[in-house]
């Protein structure tokens, strides 16, 4: 079944950067409701570019992100992201012919780095 995934970067306004920190993937159908994600565990990366000090605000946020396993807390979660008062942006939605399960798999390798 067809699928799809959404990228949740940090940015960092004063350098105009992203950093890749976590994905979701979830089927295509409207019916299926199950979302699988991803978020790294170590923040370190984010924290040594961007200059930031250690904030667990932000591993607080990622844990809770990790834990969502449907749509709507999905959804939820991404309107918080792109709001103009966050330091997290969120992809648009991307297709695959891929399963959910398997994609997130990819998308873990492809766009994160521990």
């Amino acid at each position: 079944m067809p699928s799809q995934y959404i990228v949740v970067q940090v940015f960092d306004l004063l350098k105009g950067e992203c950093l890749n920190i976590g994905v979701f993937a979830f089927d295509f159908d409207p019916e299926a409701t199950r979302v699988y994600s991803h978020f790294v565990s170590n923040f370190d990366r984010v924290y040594a570019a961007f200059g930031w000090h250690k904030d667990s605000i932000l591993e607080a946020i990622a844990e809770h992100a990790g834990k969502i396993s449907t749509k709507e807390q999905m959804e939820d979660f991404l309107k918080g992201c792109n709001s103009p008062w966050s330091s997290l942006v969120a992809t648009e939605k991307r297709g695959s012919l891929d399963e959910a399960d398997e994609l997130i798999i990819w998308a873990r390798k492809t766009f994160l780095t521990e």
